[in-house]
């Protein structure tokens, strides 16, 4: 509830106690790093989510928020390789394929990222970010090769 609301200190103190009540739940870690990620502490963010794959190394949440956390420090190849990943954890999560397109339009291969912004747009219909990713993807589109 408190990071829904951007009370981050609430939410980090919550989760704090939730980490020393069980601390082999990786949803802990994951949630932790969010926070982490909304405060642009993405160096924090990093090490929570790493401490969530080392409970559990499948998880597709922390892997797209590894991957969040690069792009944001503008870590391109660290994105893509964690969000690849987490592809292969779970092919049908249309944030994923958001997150892929933009960090492969910021690479400069538009053809890979207009079709993850396509593969959005075809899971994710009514998001509110879709108009302005279906304008992305129309600029990529009308591009030159």
């Amino acid at each position: 509830v408190h990071y829904l609301q951007k009370d981050y200190e609430k939410a980090k103190s919550r989760l704090e106690q939730a980490r020393t009540m069980i601390p082999e739940i990786s949803d802990v870690y994951n949630l932790m790093g969010n926070v982490h990620l909304m405060e642009q502490d993405y160096d924090m963010a990093l090490q929570e989510y790493d401490e969530a794959l080392k409970r559990n190394s499948r998880c597709k949440n922390s892997l797209i928020g590894k991957g969040m956390a690069y792009l944001n420090m503008g870590h391109v190849e660290k994105a893509i390789q964690h969000l690849e990943r987490a592809k292969t954890t779970v092919g049908r999560d249309g944030r994923l394929h958001y997150y892929l397109g933009s960090a492969y339009e910021k690479k400069g291969l538009a053809d890979i990222a207009a079709e993850h912004y396509a593969r959005y747009l075809e899971l994710l219909p009514h998001d509110r970010n879709r108009s302005a990713v279906a304008g992305r993807l129309e600029t990529l589109r009308a591009a030159p090769p």
